[in-house]
């Protein structure tokens, strides 16, 4: 009798550690992953949509908008039909150049996520820096609490060697700059990894984004991410 008991402590054991090891990976948060490029070069724009590929958490989406690139342009289309083939992502072939805006605007739309959904987005020639970017952000989004985040970046060098990060965040007080709606106000930090809910930016009017009736080519992070950070609450 003793040792049906021992049985099943064990499998009851078994069967806590096994889930307390699934339970970082059972959120339901959504990703919608956009891609912008133009003339990226194929060697970087590889290395970008591997790093997507290879992340561990998998509950994404992707969609790759190519923006009328003229350089490499057949290996480049190539290249995004392979990835997007055997990983199910979609893609956009733009005639005509619009500009980065416009490509993620153009992105979202074709991913048609719901208002918790998550964009995160990122450059074609861009890397992300390991398999568990999107683990961490699955971590943060998790509280609800979170509507929009914000990282920073490294340069790789041919030797492989890294530097330091780019932006210096230290000596920002971030929960000042939240609690007093002051981020258009402070000096730009806004950096790469950009990532927000979908239901915040539906928020934005696109005719703040626009001059002449097109979307504005320049300065376009920093236009989609001021627009998009005051506090919705």
């Amino acid at each position: 009798m003793n040792s049906y008991i021992y049985i099943v402590i064990i499998i009851i054991f078994a069967i806590y550690i096994f889930n307390l090891k699934k339970e970082p990976f059972q959120s339901n948060i959504k990703f919608c992953v956009i891609v912008t490029t133009y003339n990226p070069g194929v060697y970087f724009l590889e290395k970008c949509l591997k790093s997507i590929e290879n992340q561990i958490y998998k509950n994404y989406d992707v969609c790759i908008l190519d923006d009328a690139s003229n350089k490499d342009e057949i290996k480049t289309k190539d290249l995004i039909k392979e990835y997007c083939k055997k990983n199910n992502w979609k893609y956009v072939f733009k005639k005509d150049n619009i500009g980065p805006l416009g490509g993620r605007i153009g992105a979202i739309e074709k991913l048609d996520p719901d208002d918790e959904t998550v964009i995160v987005s990122i450059d074609g020639d861009d890397e992300l820096y390991d398999n568990h970017v999107f683990t961490l952000l699955n971590n943060y989004y998790t509280n609800d609490d979170i509507w929009i985040t914000f990282g920073n970046y490294v340069d790789q060098y041919p030797d492989k060697k890294i530097s330091k990060p780019k932006i210096k965040c230290k000596g920002f007080k971030f929960n000042k700059i939240t609690e007093n709606n002051m981020f258009r106000k402070t000096q730009w930090i806004y950096s790469h990894l950009k990532t927000f809910k979908y239901k915040l930016y539906k928020r934005i009017s696109h005719h703040d984004l626009k001059k002449n009736g097109k979307y504005i080519k320049s300065a376009t992070d920093m236009a989609c991410l001021l627009y998009t950070s005051p506090s919705p609450r």
